[in-house]
């Protein structure tokens, strides 16, 4: 049996692999195209969910409406994401798009009508600090930016929805992310066709970009989505917020600096230490939300 503190270490180890994957994925979605490589690797990840389902011989169409909902916010988290990393780069990707866990309680208030708290106001007006100096003092957001604050919101989204259709005893985490993975391959699809007209048009070239695209679904999308739905059936889904919100950004910086030598200077590391703070605050708003 799962306990509290080691589905917390969960939420870390998960926070660390998606904050690295910014890294490794950034050559191949670069090659590839944003939505090219969101299709195939929620793709692969989708076949290999739908196998263990059935091998566990469970109901594939079971809780398939939360799964859809979980899926369309999920789509634009992933897409919009992809779309920010091959324009911004790591960094930029893992603090901008992880200001969504200071969004949580905004939109926790307009749809769930939570309630809101001083510090979540603070941590927002923080986080627009750290943005401005982030962004060279000028408030200049460049395409990929924009694409990234719009994966942030679906990503608080996702972390509301999550924690409503989770907490629940006949909880079945596999399904929701089979059905939710299905639902991103299928928009992910809809766009590549538009672009190129057909399945047969879409750069893949070689087993080697199989080999990779599948290491990586693996690695990046089935094992820590899989870890922190495991780990909701103990914490309650906003702990991946809570954990992630810290861990998932400096580690993204961490490996964006080591390996491929994405250095900050002046007013954008000034931003850098200020988007920080607003997520340290934002990690306690969220706690005492609960």
């Amino acid at each position: 049996m799962i306990n509290k503190l080691y589905s917390h270490l969960l939420f870390i180890a998960a926070g660390i692999i998606w904050g690295a994957s910014f890294t490794y994925q950034l050559e191949i979605v670069k090659t590839l195209g944003a939505i090219n490589y969101t299709f195939y690797t929620f793709t692969f990840s989708t076949l290999i969910l739908l196998v263990i389902v059935m091998l566990k011989r469970d109901k594939i169409l079971y809780r398939w409406r939360s799964g859809l909902l979980l899926g369309l916010t999920l789509a634009g988290l992933e897409i919009f994401q992809m779309l920010g990393l091959k324009l911004s780069g790591a960094t930029s990707t893992a603090f901008l798009s992880n200001l969504g866990m200071i969004l949580v309680p905004f939109l926790g208030a307009l749809v769930f009508r939570h309630k809101l708290k001083k510090v979540h106001l603070a941590s927002l007006g923080v986080s627009l600090v750290g943005l401005y100096y982030f962004t060279g003092a000028n408030f200049k957001l460049d395409l990929g930016s924009h694409y990234l604050l719009i994966s942030a919101l679906f990503m608080a989204l996702y972390f509301l929805f999550s924690e409503k259709f989770e907490d629940r005893v006949d909880n079945k985490p596999i399904n929701l992310l089979l059905h939710s993975f299905f639902i991103i391959s299928i928009i992910s699809f809809y766009f590549v066709y538009q672009d190129y007209g057909s399945f047969d048009m879409m750069p893949i070239y070689d087993m080697t970009t199989y080999k990779v695209l599948i290491f990586q679904a693996i690695l990046f999308t089935l094992i820590p989505y899989s870890l922190i739905h495991y780990a909701s059936k103990v914490s309650r889904d906003m702990d991946i917020a809570v954990f992630g919100g810290m861990v998932e950004p400096l580690s993204g910086a961490a490996f964006a600096y080591y390996i491929l030598g994405e250095r900050l200077v002046g007013t954008e590391l000034i931003g850098l230490y200020i988007l920080i703070l607003a997520f340290a605050m934002g990690v306690y708003g969220i706690n005492k939300r609960r």
